[in-house]
């Protein structure tokens, strides 16, 4: 949150300009003809009273802005975010989270940034303060007869309405670099859309996806039907980890490793071979209660490795995932 200041307390009494906490201050001259005298003292002393404090502020002001994107983290992240970069690749549901966190969060400092508006035009004249601009030492400073009056009250308002006016810009700014991260989310669930509505339809026409060079996919699927063969005679229950070490983050059936491009791929592949070693259609797609149909394969261990698995995270996986599994019975495994 920007750090408020304050205006500069000033205690004590000077001749020409004083600020003890009265509603206005006179100064008596001990002649008449000092009288222009110690109007021109009075307003060197609230010109560089007012200089101070707005320089204070511009300071103070600095910092903040310069402060934001670690505040914008720190509150993200506060508020169960993750602030890091996002595309297609990220899970739908990570990044509805984290829209909804900026929205949250643009929406409060919108509304703190109006509040210090407000604020900054008073309870006074309800004139507007602009933090660019600074009011002249004959404002609150008025020569009579036979004394010098600075309204200090007058003088200590403008002070706290500069400092609204300038912490409604710091308020602005972070609200409109987290609508910017929003809107940048918005885009991305916008081409995840277009990227679903290509893949289903690419499915459906059984387009499937490139083959990485060096890579068959029907070597694979023969390798899987292998694997059941094999674990149909000894335990059962370990093919889930034989098939797990293979399509896990950096496994040997982990396509996208350093090739983004061959995501789609790896879904599709996993879907398939996964189908060739016998692993019904509801675990692949990391249905409900499917694990503890699997013999020597506990709830805590299949929640482990599939969570970790990179597959089946968003609507894009499913539709490669199962469009694998058919193109696996459609060749007979």
């Amino acid at each position: 949150m920007p750090l408020e200041l304050g205006p500069i307390s000033v205690v004590g009494r000077i001749i020409d300009f004083s600020i003890p906490g009265t509603s206005r201050e006179s100064m008596v001259p001990d002649y008449m003809h000092d009288i222009l005298g110690l109007l021109i003292r009075a307003l060197e002393n609230v010109t560089q009273w007012i200089f101070d404090n707005a320089y204070r502020f511009d300071m103070q002001h600095k910092d903040n802005i310069a402060a934001i994107d670690f505040e914008i983290d720190q509150e993200i992240k506060g508020a169960g975010g993750l602030n890091m970069p996002m595309d297609v690749s990220t899970s739908s549901k990570i990044i509805t989270r984290e829209k909804n966190i900026l929205v949250t969060l643009y929406m409060a400092k919108e509304n703190e940034a109006d509040r210090k508006v407000k604020a900054s035009k008073g309870s006074g004249d309800g004139s507007d303060v602009q933090a660019s601009k600074r009011p002249s030492a004959g404002s609150f400073t008025q020569a009579g007869k036979m004394r010098v009056i600075v309204n200090t009250p007058k003088l200590l308002d403008w002070a706290q309405r500069y400092e609204f006016a300038r912490l409604s810009e710091v308020y602005s700014e972070t609200a409109r670099r987290l609508k910017e991260k929003q809107q940048k989310l918005a885009l991305i669930e916008v081409a995840k859309a277009t990227n679903l509505r290509d893949a289903k339809e690419q499915a459906r026409h059984k387009q499937y996806p490139s083959v990485p060079p060096g890579v068959s996919l029907d070597e694979n699927l023969e390798f899987a039907k292998s694997q059941k063969t094999y674990f149909s005679i000894k335990v059962r229950g370990f093919l889930l980890s034989w098939f797990y070490t293979q399509v896990r983050n950096k496994g040997e059936w982990d396509y996208k490793k350093g090739q983004p491009q061959y995501e789609s791929f790896g879904n599709f592949n996993y879907g398939a071979v996964g189908t060739a070693a016998g692993i019904s259609e509801t675990v692949l797609l990391r249905a409900a209660g499917a694990a503890q149909s699997l013999a020597g394969t506990s709830q805590a261990e299949f929640d482990k490795w599939w969570s970790e698995a990179p597959y089946g995270d968003d609507p894009v996986d499913q539709v490669w995932i199962k469009a694998g599994i058919d193109y696996a019975k459609l060749k007979g495994y």
